[in-house]
């Protein structure tokens, strides 16, 4: 298997359109490169919350950047590895006079009308995720779990025709341990959300652990 942190990287480029750009400045791995991440929504501002948030974001952010160095190869470039971890970003969105209480619909909705400013992966199929901490994922006294929500999802469109093939598995999200970022998005490049949950015990708030799938 090639470098993973190399392939990241070649996903993230985006060479721009109509500028002159250097022959040096093309043929640089480590130019044009964009952020990889989440827009991440908190609906919970109880009592201890801000505190809570801070950790969580700090959790995420440490979880996403371990990842990336345990990913890394012996031959793997320092720099490019040090670039991947540079660029990994949470897009936070903590305003309670427009988030607090929403329901997790009314958060989707938000991230379609970019409210507060373009959401992350908006142009970015299948990225077109958002995470949500709300009252269950910052009332977890280890911030072990971050729920995440498909954009697209249509309610209507995943009821089962036929009761036949069982229940309904899939609901737009799940939740899973706030240290697999970099394994989501690396599962992304394969699968959209609904194939991932397909891969669980299904239900709302499927759990997907990565390294124990159904």
């Amino acid at each position: 298997m090639g470098s993973r942190i190399k392939n990241l990287l070649e996903s993230l480029r985006k060479v721009p359109h109509g500028e002159i750009i250097s022959e040096a400045e093309f043929n640089n791995p480590l130019s044009f490169l964009q952020p990889w991440g989440f827009t991440i929504y908190r609906t919970y501002y109880g009592p201890g919350s801000d505190r809570q948030w801070d950790e969580l974001i700090q959790a995420i952010t440490n979880g996403a950047k371990d990842a990336v160095r345990g990913k890394a190869k012996s031959t793997d470039d320092p720099a490019m590895i040090a670039k991947a971890e540079e660029l990994f970003k949470l897009d936070t969105r903590s305003n309670p006079a427009v988030l607090d209480g929403l329901a997790l619909e009314e958060v989707r909705q938000l991230y379609h009308n970019r409210t507060g400013g373009q959401p992350m992966n908006t142009d970015r199929d299948p990225w077109r995720i958002f995470m949500l901490a709300d009252t269950e994922v910052l009332a977890n006294p280890d911030l072990g779990m971050i729920k995440c929500v498909a954009a697209d999802y249509d309610a209507a469109a995943c009821v089962p025709k036929n009761p036949r093939f069982g229940p309904q598995r899939y609901f737009g999200w799940l939740r899973m341990s706030s240290d697999h970022v970099l394994k989501l998005w690396f599962e992304l490049e394969i699968y959209f959300l609904e194939q991932i949950v397909n891969h669980t015990a299904g239900g709302r708030g499927a759990w997907w652990d990565p390294d124990d799938e159904c």
